[in-house]
């Protein structure tokens, strides 16, 4: 949606601006998938129950929240390209296949607080942050799918699944009372978890 506006103006690059070390609130919305046109900033006010402070950056009008560790600013050229990947996945295995040409992002500006921190996140093998999240996940996937009137009595993402597994405890007694089957209550469950932000990955 933004790279159009700039494309409409006859544009051959956008302004960037990536914000490393921002206040926990704005990195949960930038997880969101918020519908189009609604103001990420407002969002990140309403979580924090506070407006968030915004600096403008050095190169552009772009803002980003003032307390930042370090933003990384440039361009991104809507015609020149340039090789990425092959990549590493998630789970540290390396993935099959060739660079592909995606559009070229340069870096002009690097600016930063004093004694700054860097906060870096490197999925890979075990152990890692996905061990962390991936408890989470699953605490909230027990309590939607109690919410919702499931016999569901426990669940637990297994460490070696990097959070793509969750194994589900099954309350027999209750199941049987439902009059249901194996198949409608997998859809049931599939249903819940993948329509909220408590699905495995």
């Amino acid at each position: 949606m933004v790279r159009e506006q700039w494309l409409k103006q006859g544009k051959d690059e956008m302004p960037w601006a990536l914000a490393f070390g921002a206040p926990p609130e704005a990195s949960i919305a930038a997880a969101f998938p918020l519908p189009a046109g609604v103001s990420e900033g407002e969002y990140v006010g309403m979580l924090a129950g506070k407006s968030l402070d915004m600096v403008k950056c050095e190169l552009s009008d772009l803002l980003v929240p003032a307390n930042t560790e370090i933003v990384l600013e440039g361009t991104l050229s809507f015609k020149d390209k340039a090789p990425e990947g092959p990549f590493e996945d998630y789970i540290g295995l390396h993935v099959e296949g060739e660079s592909s040409m995606q559009p070229l992002f340069t870096v002009n500006a690097i600016t930063y607080r004093d004694d700054a921190i860097l906060p870096a996140s490197v999925p890979g093998r075990i152990t890692d942050e996905s061990h962390t999240t991936a408890s989470m996940a699953s605490e909230e996937l027990l309590e939607l799918l109690k919410q919702h009137g499931l016999p569901i009595k426990d669940a637990y993402a297994p460490f070696e699944t990097m959070a793509t597994w969750c194994a589900l405890k099954v309350d027999n007694e209750s199941l049987a009372r439902m009059k249901t089957n194996s198949d409608e209550l997998c859809t049931r469950i599939g249903d819940l978890a993948f329509n909220s932000k408590a699905a495995m990955c």
